[in-house]
């Protein structure tokens, strides 16, 4: 099993990276959220050849850990039953974990559960996982993805965080848009409408270097009219959130991972749209119209609290938070054009970061949150630039004719 693995579950995948443990006594498993690029869980894989039983300790974002033990039964699988969550033993087992092995590259892994009459209960669509072959990560300092016209039509590009070390990573003569980091920053996801005739847009993945593109279907009740929106993934993985309009209204829904338990976050008439959940998952950041104007909010993940943290007859929009969650980052036309701000996670002590007649938007985190990455056009044409938010200084790293925008920074993973 050691490599790593990824499945798709409704359009959006999962990462599983599977190394030896340092004591070379068993296996360490990471799960990666992709989409969300957070680590969801860590699990050690440990065998007992005296009692030839494996155990699997489960450690998950909150810190609760889940122990499962087991071994081969008569068909190869390795069957693992529950035995205790969070220090509490649980007997007789109502869970348990199979995998079965199809071949060197491919395995099934079926979370079962157990019926009223003891029976386990297969999964009706279990998680198929696949060897893959990915590029590293980038390094601390991370890469900014960003698209440009340079070639002639709209790619996707890279670059180290001081405009140096330019990579192409697309290079197709239909347009692709709108990239994010997955994987951990080993793949970028996008929307591209290179498959199609009539104008719209679907969802494609490649690695970083440019190699493995392919196209992702998400399912009809994950797409949005807004052809740059995403679902976004809690830290956890469990749960997604998505602006989506039905019967004239669009509203942020909430759901579990797999479809169910759908909700609606801060109901109310106007439109509500780019939800971001905070970095520990308490709250749902997102921009509405229902005071009449675009203006920054958040709400609570149970759907209460619902606080506007912005109130001026500008438009806010752009909002993202700060990696570590204290902070806001937006863009503002307050003072006449659209300049970039930072602000506490509460709404409080505003700061404008950028002074200029030109339009500047479309923000994104450092990985260490120093610095916001946005597209300007402060020197005539879109180009990416970066400020300080501690002094201020702001650097312009493409310096080029062509349009440039859209700046997303790499994340820096970790378990939440």
């Amino acid at each position: 099993m050691e490599g790593t693995w990824r499945t798709v579950k409704d359009g959006l995948s999962l990462t599983l990276q599977v190394q030896r443990s340092p004591g070379d006594d068993g296996w360490v498993e990471t799960q990666l959220v992709d989409d969300g690029n957070a680590l969801s869980t860590r699990a050690t894989l440990v065998y007992d050849a005296e009692t030839q039983t494996w155990t699997r300790l489960l450690t998950l974002p909150d810190g609760a850990t889940s122990t499962f033990a087991g071994g081969l039964d008569a068909d190869g699988r390795m069957v693992l039953e529950q035995r205790s969550y969070a220090g509490r033993a649980i007997d007789p087992p109502q869970a348990r974990l199979v995998y079965q092995p199809e071949d060197t590259n491919r395995f099934v892994l079926d979370w079962q559960s157990r019926g009223d009459d003891g029976a386990w209960i297969p999964r009706s669509s279990p998680f198929v996982h696949e060897r893959v072959d990915r590029p590293a990560p980038p390094d601390g300092v991370g890469r900014l993805a960003f698209i440009s016209n340079r070639s002639g039509n709209w790619d996707i590009y890279t670059m180290a965080p001081d405009g140096s070390d330019l990579q192409a990573v697309t290079t197709h003569e239909a347009g692709d848009h709108f990239p994010r980091w997955i994987a951990g920053g080993a793949r970028l996801a996008f929307r591209s409408q290179r498959a199609r005739d009539d104008g719209g847009w679907d969802r494609w993945e490649v690695d970083r270097d440019g190699t493995d593109a392919a196209p992702v279907n998400l399912p009809a009740r994950l797409n949005n009219p807004d052809a740059g929106m995403f679902p976004e993934v809690h830290p956890t993985g469990s749960y997604l959130v998505n602006a989506v309009e039905r019967g004239g209204e669009q509203d942020l829904y909430l759901w579990r991972f797999d479809g169910g338990g759908e909700r609606v976050l801060a109901p109310a008439p106007g439109l509500d749209y780019r939800p971001l959940f905070s970095p520990d998952g308490a709250h749902v950041l997102f921009i509405s119209e229902r005071d009449g104007n675009a203006e920054v909010y958040t709400v609570a993940f149970d759907g209460s609290n619902v606080r506007r943290l912005t109130d001026t007859p500008g438009i806010d929009r752009y909002a993202r938070w700060s990696p570590d969650g204290t902070q806001i980052g937006f863009v503002s036309d307050r003072d006449g054009d659209l300049e970039v701000f930072v602000m506490n996670a509460d709404g409080s002590s505003v700061r404008q970061l950028t002074h200029n007649d030109a339009e500047d938007g479309e923000i994104s985190w450092s990985p260490d949150g120093r610095r916001i990455a946005y597209r300007s056009d402060a020197s005539g044409n879109g180009e990416i630039h970066v400020v300080e938010l501690a002094t201020g200084e702001i650097v312009n790293l493409t310096q080029h004719d062509a349009y440039d925008g859209e700046p997303v920074w790499s994340p820096a993973t970790r378990m939440p």
